[in-house]
């Protein structure tokens, strides 16, 4: 699934030295599925480790992606690039702009493409995004809001207004929406 050369390993490894232990590597991407579609890497601390995180280990660090973006990240190649004396790191992602197949997909795929192509664009221009947590058993799905949408007063009025009339229309098997956000008022919320 992700290829690190090992010269890209030996240098997270020696970036890793450098943090708290338990510090892993992230990679993640935003608006998946179109063209506008960015892919990056971060540090990542175990407290950030989500229930959805899919880990992939390497000799001396753990790797993790959040499972609703396998399917963009599959062929993944990380190295790094020498420019004289300088180097960088590289990351090619082959699937990250590609439009998967519908008829592949899970339903919790889908969903979460249709949260990338039709309500994260319009929840970024206030530094916000959604994403599917669950679908329950009883037919309803769970989502969280993170970066903007976090406590922000408008966040209701976004789920019956915006998302839930959405996702009703295009997935008649879904119930409903339960928002299962610990929101958090402050300067990161738009208002």
């Amino acid at each position: 699934m992700i290829n690190i050369s090992k010269v890209a390993q030996k240098h997270f490894e020696k970036l890793l030295l450098k943090q708290k232990s338990e510090t892993h590597i992230r990679i993640f991407i935003t608006n998946p599925g179109t063209l506008m579609a960015e892919c990056g890497i971060s540090y990542y601390d175990n407290t950030e480790i989500k229930q959805n995180d899919v880990e992939i280990k390497f000799n001396n660090f753990n790797v993790y992606i959040d499972k609703s973006d396998v399917c963009y990240l599959k062929d993944v190649k990380i190295d790094i690039k020498m420019e004289g004396a300088n180097s960088h790191i590289t990351l090619i992602a082959p699937f990250a702009k590609r439009h998967p197949n519908q008829n592949e997909l899970s339903l919790h795929e889908r969903i979460q493409l249709f949260f990338n192509k039709n309500i994260n664009p319009y929840l970024s221009q206030h530094g916000g995004k959604v994403n599917l947590v669950e679908i329950t058993n009883i037919g309803y799905i769970v989502i969280q809001f993170s970066g903007g949408c976090n406590g922000c007063s408008m966040v209701g009025t976004t789920i019956r207004e915006g998302i839930e009339k959405k996702i009703l229309l295009a997935f008649p098997e879904v119930k409903g929406v339960i928002d299962n956000t610990v929101h958090q008022s402050g300067q990161h919320s738009y208002y």
